[in-house]
């Protein structure tokens, strides 16, 4: 068979129409595509195929609406739609980063007065707590009568000026 004869696929990676020949594996059309990678890493990083073979899992891809399903041992069909996730990333995270960059700027103005209230009102409020707890610290310890005495819950220690047989 010559290369007129072999039979052409044509397949969708990305949104981009890319022809391929018949026998072509999936991570062979994302080289001839131009896909920088099929995935990203945990950190971010762009993943590609790795060792050709199904081993290493790099070159997962969505092909028909199947996910992860290995690109290197995965021959092209006729109308194939394959989807990288390095490709939904980047997309994902350029529409995040418009979106952060329109919001920034109104939630720093609400941000800067609610924070400017809030704290003049907490620290009316925690102050106005801490005076009370003092204040009825201070009238317990007067009703016990002896407030100049430690108070010590388990028995007598060796900071104590008597001891068990009540000699010094």
């Amino acid at each position: 068979m010559t290369n007129a004869d072999a039979a052409r696929f044509h397949l969708t990676i990305d949104g981009r129409c890319v022809a391929v020949e018949g026998g072509t594996t999936v991570a062979a059309a994302l080289v001839i595509a131009g896909a920088s990678g099929t995935r990203t890493s945990v950190s971010g990083q762009v993943r590609a195929a790795l060792c050709g073979m199904g081993v290493c899992q790099e070159c997962r891809v969505t092909i028909d609406g199947r996910a992860h399903a290995l690109a290197c041992q995965t021959l092209c069909r006729e109308g194939q739609i394959v989807c990288t996730a390095a490709a939904t990333a980047t997309a994902t995270a350029t529409a995040t980063d418009a979106a952060y960059v329109s919001s920034a700027t109104n939630t720093t103005n609400t941000t800067s007065a609610t924070s400017a209230t809030s704290e003049s009102s907490e620290s009316s409020e925690s102050r106005e707590s801490r005076e009370s707890r003092e204040s009825s610290a201070a009238r317990e310890s007067n009703a016990a009568g002896d407030s100049s005495e430690p108070n010590w819950t388990n028995g007598p220690s060796a900071n104590s000026t008597t001891t068990t047989t009540g000699k010094r």
